[in-house]
């Protein structure tokens, strides 16, 4: 079983609301929080351990900021075959994965939890939806649910999703030192965020 101190919690909602408040100057801020904002309302929804996904996210979907030293995760992301694509917007993420999937030999993952398109896209009613935010992390989270009833592990549903789908080591080990680990980021979150800040005051 997993805990979250309530003391975190509001520390949480500070980070959040600076970040909200933030995204309005920084468009690297703003495309982030489109995977961000949503992960604790599908935490919660679904009965999934606050702050699993988006360690999950920050693990398979991590994005550099470009203009300080901080991690974030980015929905136009698309991994083909162990290389990372950062797109813009959600235009040219569809565009590039219609042209790439035409290649079945391609390994592709998409959107803010990196879900595997060959696995996966019958579900979906098109690459759009797949590439929305929402309907990715309300998919992941809803697979999360149903595999916990069975493997009663969390870590172990989390590595389950991306099974065969990663060339990245250690899923159950590093996703789970990640979530234990999440005050942290949110420390160094915030504390770069205020960064972002006061440099774009002084402009």
């Amino acid at each position: 079983m997993l805990y979250i101190t309530v003391k975190i919690l509001p520390f949480l909602y500070y980070v959040l609301v600076s970040l909200a408040a933030y995204a309005s100057t920084d468009i690297e801020i703003y495309e982030s929080n489109k995977c961000s904002s949503l992960f604790t309302i599908y935490e919660q929804k679904y009965g999934i351990p606050k702050n699993l996904m988006y360690s999950m996210s920050l693990y398979m979907n991590h994005k550099d900021h470009s203009k300080c030293h901080l991690t974030i995760t980015w929905p136009w992301t698309i991994n083909i075959n162990g290389n990372y694509q950062f797109f813009e917007n959600k235009k040219e993420a569809v565009n590039f994965v219609r042209q790439k999937i035409q290649n079945p030999n391609n390994q592709i993952n998409v959107g803010c939890m990196q879900i595997n398109v060959q696995n996966n896209i019958n579900k979906f009613k098109s690459i759009e939806e797949l590439l929305s935010p929402k309907k990715n992390i309300e998919f992941t989270a809803n697979f999360l649910k149903n595999n916990y009833s069975i493997m009663n592990n969390w870590y172990q549903v989390a590595e389950d999703f991306y099974k065969g789908t990663t060339t990245l080591p250690n899923n159950y080990q590093t996703i789970r030192a990640l979530h234990y680990d999440f005050d942290r980021y949110l420390v160094r979150l915030k504390q770069r965020t205020k960064m972002l800040e006061q440099n774009h005051d002084k402009v």
